[in-house]
């Protein structure tokens, strides 16, 4: 199965998982982030106090623990419970949950094609999908989740530069008999101009006799004629 096909197969998965979640999102117990200045009416309205009982909310002020509706930090999750009326405001912040929820739903299907061969890889993958395609959705699982795919990424970027690597051709080695022809070769042009030398030395040492004779014969001849 090439990567094309194995990447419908994943598509097609994807597709399911995403319709599962959007069928199952109205009617599960879910949580929402709390950002500053929202407060427990402006997103459950009337149904405020079933939530507050809910998470049993208290901070510590002064030493003492407080817990009041009109404390409502910033930064923490709350935990909805089945049937709790919905503002627009809390209605709008779970679609962004679900969209994120989605979106890494996506990036683990493309992660999971560059992983496809690590085993390891692979079960972190499962896991992760199955935390996001569970019955009930946290803010913090969604964050662990997006924690994991970058290491995955991180993984899967350095699999591909090994790979890379391992297509670069390194220097060729050749067996020793492919030197042969060469040292014969070097050989050959060695004794040749040995030879070559040999001979210009035994040229150049008979010249000089010769020399040595004709001023040898010189010498003599002047020796005579003054006699």
């Amino acid at each position: 199965m090439d990567r094309r096909c194995v990447r419908i197969v994943f598509t097609a998965i994807l597709m399911v998982l995403v319709a599962r979640l959007i069928a199952s999102a109205e009617n599960r117990p879910t949580e929402i982030p709390v950002y500053q200045g929202d407060s427990l009416r402006g997103l459950f309205g009337t149904d405020w106090e079933r939530v507050w009982k809910a998470n049993q909310i208290a901070v510590v002020r002064q030493g003492k623990v407080v817990s009041n509706p009109d404390i409502l930090p910033s930064g923490m999750t709350l935990l909805i419970p089945e049937g709790v009326h919905l503002t627009a405001e809390a209605v709008a912040r779970i679609k962004g949950l679900e969209a994120r929820y989605r979106s890494l739903l996506q990036e683990l299907a493309d992660v999971e094609l560059a992983l496809a061969s690590d085993r390891s890889a692979v079960t972190l993958i499962r896991e992760c999908r199955n935390v996001l395609t569970s019955e009930k959705h946290f803010v913090g699982d969604a964050d662990w989740v997006q924690d994991q795919i970058v290491r995955l990424r991180a993984v899967a970027q350095t699999s591909s530069i090994l790979s890379r690597a391992q297509l670069i051709p390194g220097p060729t080695r050749l067996p020793i008999w492919a030197y042969l022809p060469v040292a014969v070769a070097f050989l050959l042009l060695t004794t040749i101009a040995i030879r070559m030398r040999g001979r210009r030395l035994r040229e150049a040492h008979a010249g000089f006799m010769e020399a040595k004779e004709a001023f040898g014969r010189a010498s003599a001849a002047a020796f005579r004629s003054q006699l």
